[in-house]
């Protein structure tokens, strides 16, 4: 046995039973099979994993505590939302159901896709508003039926 490790670079292994036999073997595959994703990580050639507050998501408390900030975050994922327009929406409508709600109280949907817009925005000392653009993104990620369907 020695001579087959320390010359041929072979690895016996004596089990009890087939038990035992498809356990290892279970975990030699599950093994190899991460192994590919873990070299890419270990040299950063993962581009997609994000780093920073965002790679550590948020923590949602049994009680709820955090809810608000996956909201906030949510809405931060759609292109060319900024910080301070999700904390804007956010901050008047504090969860989507009543942000579907209040889509559901108006009557056309001219009305939904603006219903955002005026919303009043303070970023960098300056204030703007949401505007209709993304009020009409955020509405239609709210109430698209299409889940293959871009929001730009």
């Amino acid at each position: 046995m020695v001579y087959l490790q320390l010359y041929r670079n072979v690895s016996l292994s004596f089990f009890r039973d087939w038990q035992a036999v498809t356990d290892h073997l279970v975990g030699v595959t599950k093994a190899l099979s991460k192994r590919p994703s873990r070299q890419l990580a270990e040299r950063g050639g993962l581009p997609f994993c994000a780093d920073g507050p965002w790679a550590s998501g948020v923590q949602v408390k049994r009680e709820g505590a955090g809810l608000r900030q996956v909201w906030n975050r949510q809405v931060q994922q759609l292109n060319r939302v900024s910080v301070a327009v999700a904390t804007a929406v956010t901050a008047s409508y504090p969860s989507p159901h009543l942000l579907l709600q209040a889509y559901g109280s108006l009557e056309s949907e001219e009305q939904r896709r603006k219903l955002l817009a005026p919303l009043s925005v303070t970023s960098e000392g300056r204030e703007r508003r949401v505007g209709p653009d993304i009020s009409s993104r955020i509405y239609r990620c709210l109430s698209e039926p299409n889940p293959e369907m871009g929001l730009d």
